[in-house]
């Protein structure tokens, strides 16, 4: 079992989960209207146990996937066809622009070229890609103030906060962001238990906090196109 794979999640994790493959789902939704169809070809590099998959699945796209987990794929090839591989086998096992859409979910920031990781996602995909990252300048990192930075996922490698990001997929990847989603935006433990007695949490993390402070979610999550000539207007 790869380190940051989990076959069974806690209730908690599994509903982050739900919200972050809500807002994926929003930009997928985003991109059928652009290309004025339902039936888009997609790819989710990293599609771990296949819920999002799932997800595509019954929103009328054509989902395909690919992880290194021999496990994941078992469980995930009910939704598409899945192969088991990493993110740089994608120009081996894909003609190149064989999908409408290419997801990478939380995947960039366990790659040790992150640049090239994206590159392989490029030569997969027609035009779109929504690209999903853990987001290290969100609330509760930038506030509270400790003696010693804490850690993040032992997998990951690399990291990123919205400007730092958008300038690597811009100037270092050729793309160009068409627009950002927020999916939860978190409270601190401070004032969980306060929003618990008002029964407000779920309303605030999920629907106040980010409409107010997209950019502060837990995830960055990003709609991509390739257009090297074009620079982004975000």
């Amino acid at each position: 079992m790869l380190e940051h794979v989990k076959y069974e999640i806690p209730d908690a994790w599994a509903d982050y989960h739900a919200v972050l493959r809500k807002a994926i789902m929003e930009l997928v939704s985003d991109v059928q209207a652009r290309l004025d169809k339902h039936s888009i070809k997609v790819l989710d590099v990293g599609c771990g146990r296949g819920e999002l998959m799932a997800d595509l699945k019954t929103n009328n796209a054509v989902p395909s996937g690919m992880d290194m987990d021999a496990e994941c794929v078992k469980m995930s090839d009910q939704f598409g066809d899945v192969v088991t591989a990493d993110i740089s086998k994608i120009p081996e096992i894909y003609e190149k622009e064989s999908f409408d859409l290419v997801i990478a979910s939380h995947i960039l920031e366990h790659l040790d070229n992150p640049r090239q990781g994206v590159e392989f996602l490029k030569q997969a995909t027609k035009k779109y890609l929504i690209i999903a990252v853990p987001n290290l300048s969100s609330f509760t990192n930038l506030f509270w103030f400790k003696k010693a930075p804490g850690f993040v996922n032992k997998g990951h490698k690399v990291g990123w906060d919205p400007a730092h990001l958008h300038t690597f997929l811009v100037y270092t990847c050729g793309l160009n962001v068409l627009c950002w989603k927020a999916d939860r935006v978190l409270i601190h433990s401070r004032f969980v238990k306060l929003a618990k007695i008002f029964r407000v949490e779920n309303t605030l993390k999920d629907n106040i906090l980010p409409r107010l402070f997209p950019l502060q979610s837990r995830s960055l999550i990003v709609l991509c196109e390739k257009s090297p000539s074009v620079k982004s207007n975000s």
